[in-house]
């Protein structure tokens, strides 16, 4: 999370495992996440899956999730456009669903 002229700014990190049997995601803590991907990291589609699977994890559109640093490494900084709580709220139905 980033404070920038008052406002709020989601960011996460995410630790990014490409080539796995299938896509899952477990919260480290409130603002870093393990996700495994189930596509190779050739030409950009482990980053595309990552934000679809994402989406579909927090329930929002895609164009709400921004890629903003990690393009090509495992370690990668995601924005979010949630506002904190309910971002808090849905990382807590991660952890009790994922469990």
């Amino acid at each position: 999370m980033i404070w920038i002229n008052d406002a709020i700014i989601m960011t996460v990190k995410i630790e990014a495992k490409p080539n796995s049997r299938k896509n899952i995601i477990e919260v480290v803590d409130d603002f870093t996440l393990k996700v495994r991907i189930a596509s190779p990291p050739v030409e950009g589609r482990a980053n595309k899956v990552l934000i679809e699977y994402l989406s579909e994890i927090f329930e929002i559109s895609k164009s709400k999730i921004h890629l903003i640093k990690g393009q090509s490494s495992k370690i990668k900084w995601i924005k979010i456009d949630l506002e904190e709580d309910e971002y808090r709220t849905k990382i807590e139905k991660i952890r009790n669903h994922h469990r």
